[in-house]
């Protein structure tokens, strides 16, 4: 899985190659996917969207997955629009929707004026503008063009809690709430209608605080839930070695241990992180003299960092983001 590194680079995605001690979780992931709907948790910085990018570029047989980024998306027409746009993105399922008889006559009117002109701001506006008060219907009728689609879809959406608790802020928790609802009744569909669809959702540590907060009924019972862990030591350490060696960089035989116990819970994250804020000097030094490097890491240590991710989220910090 960790063949190609590049170099040092603090908080990109990593490609399905640079992804480091993750091969179990993406084998269990996937024998879960084949039947259920899978919910990731993981605080932020634990690899969660790693995983993701995993399954969105190296697919098994017979699944095509559609990825959605939910963070700053704050109401359900702006949802829909992301569905759309992600679903016309792929020559596959343009000609479903374009030929698609069941939708409203307002959203086929749009398919037939705007189909090649997706990807700009008017066509955006025009197509929430459509969907406003409708936006229940065209998505349910979306997804049921969909299940014509050759292969599973899975839809996979980032950052779930984010985008509930921006719904919530910007249109009040009965909106938010509503959306969940929504969710659950396009999942129940799966039962009779909805046969080749899943969903593979990324969610904070505190997703059920958010959902008790917006009073959601849909408490996501039907996912099985995976826990995205910290890195094993042996992974942590070869991710240490390659990406040293990858910037040309040789280390002291002591120092990948001592890196380990500054870190605390090998977080992917924070392993970049240190090594970027490292003097080349120091990155061959003895493993006493990396103290300096941990210091001009900007924010808490790194240890302590993960120690706060780890506790549970309290109610009053959903409106602290």
């Amino acid at each position: 899985m960790n063949t190609r590194m590049g170099r040092i680079i603090v908080g990109n995605v990593p490609e399905p190659d640079e992804l480091y001690g993750r091969q179990a979780l993406i084998d269990h992931l996937w024998r879960q996917i084949a039947s259920s709907n899978v919910l990731l948790l993981a605080p932020r910085r634990f690899g969660k969207t790693g995983v993701m990018r995993h399954v969105l570029k190296r697919p098994q047989p017979g699944y095509l997955p559609i990825y959605f980024d939910l963070e700053d998306v704050d109401g359900p027409d702006e949802f829909v629009w992301r569905l759309t746009r992600e679903i016309l993105a792929r020559n596959s399922l343009r000609s479903l929707l374009h030929s698609a008889r069941s939708l409203p006559v307002g959203v086929r009117d749009w398919f037939k004026e705007t189909f090649d002109e997706v990807g700009f701001e008017g066509a955006k506006v025009k197509f929430k503008a459509t969907v406003a008060d409708d936006w229940r219907t065209v998505a349910r009728r979306i997804f049921l063009e969909l299940e014509k689609a050759g292969p599973t879809l899975i839809f996979i959406r980032d950052e779930l809690p984010a985008m509930l608790d921006r719904v919530r802020r910007k249109r009040g928790s009965h909106e938010a709430s509503d959306l969940m609802a929504w969710f659950r009744t396009v999942r129940m569909q799966q039962r009779d209608e909805l046969r080749r669809h899943r969903f593979l959702v990324g969610g904070s540590i505190g997703i059920d605080v958010i959902l008790r907060h917006i009073d959601s009924s849909d408490k996501l019972n039907d996912f099985e839930r995976i826990p995205v862990e910290p890195l094993t030591s042996d992974a942590a350490s070869r991710l240490i070695g390659d990406l040293a060696a990858s910037s040309g960089v040789g280390l002291a035989p002591g120092l990948v241990p001592r890196i380990l116990e500054q870190i605390g819970p090998p977080v992917p994250y924070f392993i970049p992180s240190l090594l970027a804020t490292m003097p080349v000097a120091e990155r061959a030094s003895e493993p006493a003299d990396i103290g300096g490097a941990r210091r001009d890491i900007p924010g808490p240590h790194p240890r302590a960092h993960v120690q706060a991710l780890l506790r549970p989220l309290p109610c009053p910090a959903i409106a602290l983001r």
